[in-house]
């Protein structure tokens, strides 16, 4: 479910529960009418409305009010006039007063930050070079001067950096086939799932715990893992549904749809 602008998080989570129990009719004639007047609604359907209402009940306050503010940044976006129908107050947090990356880093932190910083551009330079096993060793890198600099570790921006450094490892594993090494990362992340300054990655994560697992079963021909990896990629499609509205991976589409054949295939066999 696209958040409301102008909700509170109790609201949000009352319509959720009122979304899970309309019909498919009902569900786009509620589309139709947001369609004039919320271009994030254009490419929705009923079931990825059900599905993204169902993903908010396990999302915490935090979590919904991050979701809320991200669907402000793109609807002011993406839609003319758009700071006419939401809260004024709500606009100016999430545009140029925003605070400054690192600005909540401590002082005696400042030399640390700009250490994983550049070692974070070194590896996205690895990365995009394909040399996949030398960009993984430069997040590695980052863990370990986060796990030593505990006040780094511990403000905003140090959990936004390990959370980014996990996510590319598994990221990187992905293209040599550590699939077992993708999934720790991702598990990494998903158990900071809590933390309102990890919500952003949490699809990413259960996407490529769902890559990995599924590698891994058509492996071993072990179709009984099918189930987690449905879970899973659920997941991936609704929460990258709520952070960018109408702008969901389209290679994350085309694996949910595959998965989703699987899954089907394999509740039908047993």
């Amino acid at each position: 479910m696209m958040p409301n602008l102008n909700m509170s998080a109790d609201m949000m989570k009352n319509q959720s529960k009122m979304f899970q129990s309309m019909t498919d009719e009902q569900l786009q004639a509620h589309i139709d009418r947001c369609k004039g007047f919320n271009p994030m609604f254009a490419q929705m359907t009923p079931q990825q409305l059900r599905m993204m209402s169902g993903q908010m009940d396990g999302m915490s306050d935090d979590q919904l009010e991050g979701a809320k503010r991200m669907a402000q940044q793109q609807y002011a976006q993406n839609a003319p006039g758009a700071q006419a129908n939401y809260n004024t107050n709500a606009t100016a947090a999430s545009s140029s007063s925003a605070p400054k990356a690192g600005s909540d880093v401590p002082a005696d932190s400042k030399a640390d930050y700009d250490q994983v910083k550049k070692v974070k551009e070194e590896a996205a330079q690895e990365y995009k070079s394909k040399n996949f096993e030398a960009a993984s060793a430069k997040y590695y890198e980052i863990l370990g001067v986060l796990r030593e600099k505990e006040p780094l570790k511990q403000s905003k921006s140090g959990q936004e950096l390990e959370m980014q450094a996990r996510l590319n490892i598994s990221l990187c594993k992905l293209q040599v086939k550590e699939w077992d090494v993708v999934v720790e990362q991702c598990e990494r992340v998903l158990e900071n799932s809590s933390k309102p300054n990890w919500n952003t990655g949490l699809w990413k994560a259960h996407y490529r715990m769902a890559q990995a697992l599924y590698q891994k079963t058509d492996e071993a021909k072990d179709n009984q893992q099918i189930e987690l990896i449905w879970k899973n990629a659920e997941k991936a499609l609704a929460q990258c549904g709520v952070l960018m509205p109408g702008k969901v991976d389209p290679k994350l589409k085309d694996f949910h749809s595959e998965i989703k054949a699987k899954h089907e295939a394999y509740k039908k066999s047993k």
